[in-house]
């Protein structure tokens, strides 16, 4: 129960940690929610992000932030094992990728975004796998 509590603390800071990081990086000009929100009642404000010479931080920071919050909380609130939820996850995570290769609007597609949600679920299940196994070992 206690390592329940710690994965969702951890999964909640990670997705709140990403979502200022994402807007500071890439502003809210070209979001469409901001946008459409806006048309409604104009309470967000405009500005065009503050870019970071940092490759890693600029393009991947975020993506890796996100994707680990999902498949940390998606692990926890199904009756499935986690190797299938962590798997819808990605899944997830892929779909959206995708979809932005036919939808610009949606974000810009990247095939290193992929290889990041790839490594992030392998070193997940990775690390489940050998815990379950000291686990075992140890009883």
């Amino acid at each position: 129960m206690k390592n329940r509590r710690i994965q969702i603390i951890i999964g909640l800071l990670l997705i709140i940690l990403s979502i200022p990081l994402y807007i500071f990086i890439h502003g809210t000009k070209h979001l469409a929610l901001v946008s459409k929100i806006n048309n409604i009642i104009p309470i967000i404000p405009i500005f065009p992000g503050r870019r970071i010479n940092n490759l890693f931080i600029n393009g991947y920071l975020i993506d890796i932030l996100w994707f680990s919050s999902l498949i940390l909380l998606s692990t926890l609130f199904s009756s499935f094992s986690e190797v299938i939820n962590s798997t819808y996850a990605l899944i997830l995570a892929l779909i959206i990728e995708i979809l932005q290769s036919f939808f610009p609007s949606l974000g810009t597609f990247d095939f290193f975004d992929i290889i990041c949600y790839l490594g992030i679920f392998f070193l997940y299940n990775g690390v489940k796998f050998i815990s379950e196994k000291v686990k075992f070992r140890t009883v």
